[in-house]
C-alpha cells in the first residue's frame, strides 16, 4: 500500500477491503500533522494513559514503542502513530509556549520579527551589514566575530562591542539635558565597577575641549596613574586634584603656582627649591642618589604615617651610621645581632625578673677567650653556689665531701651502677621479696608461683616444646574472676569453642570416647528430639510413591536405609502424609522438619513442598487445616551419589504438649529433573 509523498498519508487502493480503515488512518495522520501542536519535546518514554489526539516530539534515546524514533512526531489514536517530519515543519510546543521548526536534522526554536518573537539576521560585513539601515546599505549593525557586535557607518566600522561569556558588567551612555554633561558610566552585578581606557600600542588617551583652546580636567577622588608617564602642563588656568594622585613611573608638573611639587624627570632629583608649600607624605625616597644636601628632622618632632624623629629644640645632635648597609637597632624591639659586639667592663647589665641586675665582667686576659654555652634551656652552675647536676660526665673529678645520711656500698669489681629510674639489664641477680608493679620479661625457662597454703611449694609454669618462633598464650577472662579446676590432662587438637551464655556440663560414668559429627544438632534424651513419625502413608494410587529399602552401590559399605521411595522422573505431584506425636513438654527452639534424601545420582534436582498443622489429642488429624511452607529444592552434584542430602524446613505449626503434628510432603513434578529412584526419611527437631 503506497503513501502520499509529502505527509505520507496512506492511499486507498483499488479493490481494497475495509477501505474505512485506510481512510480513517489518513484522517488521523492529517489531524496530527495539520496545525501541529505537541505537549512537549522532552518525553522519551510513551505515557501510560494518553488521551486521544495527544502528540509529542519524541526526545533523544527513546524507549518502548518509541524506541529508535527520536525527533519524530508521535500521536495517539487508539495506538501510537509515528510520523517523520519534513524540513520546514512548524510545531507549537505547549509546555514552552514556543514555536519550533524542523531544519531537516533537529527541531529548533523559530524566530520571527513580531508576535513576541525575536529578529535574527546574518552576520554581514562592514561594507554590507547584516542589519542595514533602509536606503543606506553600508550603514547598520554587523557581527565580525562570535559574541561581538559592530556599528558600520558609511562602510567604516565606527564602534565595536564584545564581551566574554561570563561578563556581568556593562557600559552605559546617558544623554544630557540642556546645559548638562553627557554621562559615560557603567552598570552590572558588581558593587564597585572600574572603567579602563586602553589605547593601542604606545598611543595616548587625550581629554580635550574642542570648543576652547584651554581645557579643564577636574578629578575628584583618587587618581592613580600606574604605567608610563603622567604629564600635566598648566599653560593657563589651574590643574586641581582633590584627593590622592598616585603615579608609578615619572611625573612632570610645569608652571606650578601656589602649591605644588616638581619632579625632574631628566636627573631624577627632588629639589627643595621646587617644593612649593607642599607636604610629602606616603613617599619612598631613594637616599643613595635622589637626595642631595642635608635631610633635617624638625625640632620638637615631625612625623609621617610611619616614622617620627624627635630631639631637643635647643641643640643639634649628630648620629653616625656605619659605613655599610645594615638595620638600625631599637631599644624596645627584639633584635638579632649577626656580628660580634664589644662591651666595656661593667657595661653589660642583665635585669632580674623582678628586681636587681647582674653584671657580666671579664677578667683581665692577655688574648681572647671563648665561653661556650650548652644548646639547651638550662641554668649555669656557679663556683660558690649550691647546684644539682643532671646527666653530667665528670672526667677525673676531685670530690672532697659527699653529704649522705646512709651508706652506699659500691662493688669492688668494674661494673655499672643501676639507676632507680633508668632502663637496665640485670645478670645473675637474686631479688628477695621484690615488688614488681609492671614491665615485661623474656627468655625465662620457668616461672614459679608460690602456693597460698602452709607448704612452701611452687606451681611451676614451664614450656617443654621446641618452638620455632615466639608464641603467645592469651587468657581472656571477660572482665570477671575465673577458676580453672583440673583433675587430669587436657589435650585438644584444635580450638574448643562453646556458644551461648549457658553453663555446659559433660558427665561420664566411666572411661569412654565420644565421637561427634562434623555438623548438625545432637539428639537429646526423651522428648528432646528428634521425633520420628508414627504414621507414614503414601497418598498416591499410581505407584509414584512406595515404601522402599534403599541399598546403594558399593557392597557392604553402601548406605542402606528404609524410607518412602519416589519413582524416577516424577510425572505428577505425589503427597506423603506423616503424623508426629508431640511430647508432654515442648522443647525450646524452632520446630523444623528434617528431610533426608538418598539417590544414586550426580546431577539434577528434586522439589517438594511441606504443609503442616496440629490437632489436639483426641481430635481428628484429617480435620486439621494445613499451612503451606516455602518450596524446597534438593540438588545432586558430582560426588553426591549414595549420600544423604539434608534439608531443614521451618514449620509454622506451634503444637502444644501431647498434640499431634500433621505434615504433608508433596513431591512436585514441576522442576523435578531427578532421573533416579530416590528414598526419603523425615523427622522433626527443635533447634
Amino acid at each position: 500500500m503506497s503513501d502520499s509523498p509529502r505527509l505520507a498519508l496512506p492511499y486507498i487502493v483499488a479493490s481494497q477491503a475495509q477501505k474505512e480503515i485506510t481512510h480513517n488512518d489518513a484522517l488521523n495522520d492529517l489531524d496530527s500533522l495539520a496545525q501541529i501542536s505537541v505537549i512537549n519535546l522532552s518525553t522519551a518514554t510513551p505515557p501510560g494513559s494518553p488521551a486521544e489526539g495527544d502528540s509529542y516530539i519524541i526526545a533523544a534515546s527513546p524507549t518502548g514503542a518509541w524506541s529508535g524514533q527520536a525527533g519524530k512526531i508521535a500521536s495517539y489514536y487508539s495506538g501510537w502513530r509515528i510520523k517523520t517530519p519534513r524540513e520546514g515543519f512548524l510545531a507549537w510546543v505547549q509546555d514552552l509556549d514556543a514555536l519550533y521548526v524542523f531544519d531537516g536534522a533537529d527541531w529548533t526554536e523559530f524566530s520571527s520579527g513580531g508576535g513576541g518573537g525575536s529578529t535574527s539576521f546574518a552576520a554581514g560585513t562592514v561594507s554590507a551589514p547584516g542589519w542595514p539601515v533602509t536606503g543606506d546599505t553600508d550603514t547598520g549593525l554587523f557581527a565580525p566575530a562570535a559574541n561581538t557586535l559592530s556599528l558600520a557607518a558609511g562602510g567604516v566600522e565606527a564602534a565595536r562591542f564584545n564581551t566574554a561569556g561570563s561578563g556581568v558588567n556593562y557600559i552605559t551612555l546617558t544623554p544630557s539635558a540642556a546645559s548638562a554633561a553627557v554621562v559615560l558610566g557603567n552598570g552590572g552585578s558588581d558593587t564597585n565597577i572600574p572603567i579602563t581606557l586602553t589605547p593601542k600600542g604606545t598611543g595616548a588617551i587625550t581629554l580635550s575641549n574642542a570648543a576652547t583652546a584651554a581645557s579643564t580636567l577636574g578629578v575628584t577622588g583618587n587618581f592613580a596613574v600606574n604605567t608610563n608617564k603622567f604629564n600635566v602642563t598648566a599653560s593657563s588656568g589651574n590643574t586641581t586634584v582633590a584627593g590622592t594622585l598616585g603615579v608609578t613611573g615619572a611625573a612632570t608638573f610645569s608652571n606650578l603656582n601656589a602649591t605644588g611639587v616638581v619632579h625632574n624627570d631628566t636627573s631624577g632629583l627632588l629639589s627643595t627649591s621646587l617644593i612649593v608649600n607642599a607636604d610629602i607624605t606616603n613617599a619612598t625616597i631613594d637616599l643613595t642618589s635622589k637626595v642631595t644636601g642635608t635631610l633635617p628632622a624638625g625640632n620638637g618632632g615631625t612625623a609621617n604615617a610611619f616614622t617620627a624623629f624627635s630631639g631637643p629644640a635647643s641643640s643639634v645632635k649628630t648620629f653616625t651610621l656605619p659605613n655599610a648597609s645594615d638595620t638600625l637597632a631599637c631599644l624596645g624591639q627584639a633584635q638579632t645581632w649577626t656580628a660580634a659586639q664589644s662591651f666595656n667592663s661593667s657595661d653589660f647589665l642583665l635585669k632580674g625578673s623582678t628586681s636587681g641586675t647582674i653584671t657580666l665582667n671579664a677578667a683581665a686576659v692577655a688574648g681572647s677567650n671563648t665561653l661556650t654555652l650548652p644548646a639547651a634551656t638550662d641554668t649555669l652552675v656557679g663556683k660558690a653556689t649550691t647546684d644539682t647536676l643532671t646527666n653530667k660526665t665528670l672526667t677525673a673529678p676531685a670530690i672532697s665531701t659527699i653529704s649522705n645520711t646512709g651508706t652506699l656500698t659500691l662493688p669492688t669489681s668494674t661494673d655499672t651502677l643501676i639507676g632507680r629510674a633508668t632502663t637496665d639489664t640485670l645478670t645473675n641477680k637474686t631479688l628477695t621479696s621484690p615488688s614488681i608493679s609492671g614491665g615485661t620479661h623474656t627468655a625465662l625457662t620457668s616461672l614459679g608461683i608460690r602456693s597460698s597454703g602452709s607448704g612452701a611449694f611452687d606451681l611451676t609454669v614451664a614450656n617443654s616444646e621446641n618452638l620455632s618462633a615466639g608464641r603467645t598464650l592469651t587468657l581472656t577472662l571477660n572482665d570477671a574472676a575465673r577458676t580453672l579446676s583440673m583433675g587430669g590432662n587436657l589435650t585438644t587438637a584444635a580450638a574448643f569453642t562453646t556458644s551461648g551464655a549457658n553453663a555446659l556440663t559433660l558427665t561420664t560414668t566411666g572411661s569412654t570416647n565420644v565421637t561427634l559429627p562434623t555438623s548438625g544438632t545432637l539428639a537429646t534424651t526423651q522428648y528432646g528430639g528428634p521425633i520420628f513419625p508414627t504414621s507414614s502413608y503414601p497418598a498416591d494410587t499410581a505407584g509414584r510413591l512406595f515404601p522402599n529399602f534403599y541399598a546403594g552401590g558399593g557392597g557392604n559399605t553402601a548406605s542402606r536405609d528404609e524410607g518412602m521411595g519416589v519413582k524416577a522422573s516424577l510425572d505428577a505431584d505425589a503427597t506423603w502424609e506423616l503424623r508426629f506425636p508431640m511430647p508432654p513438654a515442648i522443647p525450646s527452639g524452632t520446630l523444623k522438619l528434617m528431610v533426608l534424601g538418598l539417590a544414586n545420582a550426580s546431577s539434577n534436582s528434586a522439589k517438594f513442598t511441606v504443609k503442616d498443622a496440629t490437632c489436639a489429642a483426641g481430635a481428628s488429624p484429617s480435620a486439621a487445616s494445613l499451612t503451606s511452607e516455602t518450596q524446597s529444592t534438593v540438588t545432586w552434584s558430582s560426588g553426591d551419589a549414595d549420600k544423604y542430602k539434608q534439608t531443614k524446613v521451618s514449620l509454622t505449626a506451634t503444637p502444644a504438649a501431647n498434640d499431634m503434628l500433621v505434615v504433608a510432603v508433596t513431591f512436585n513434578t514441576s522442576g523435578w529433573t531427578l532421573a533416579a529412584v530416590s528414598t526419603w526419611i523425615a523427622y522433626v527437631i527443635w533447634e
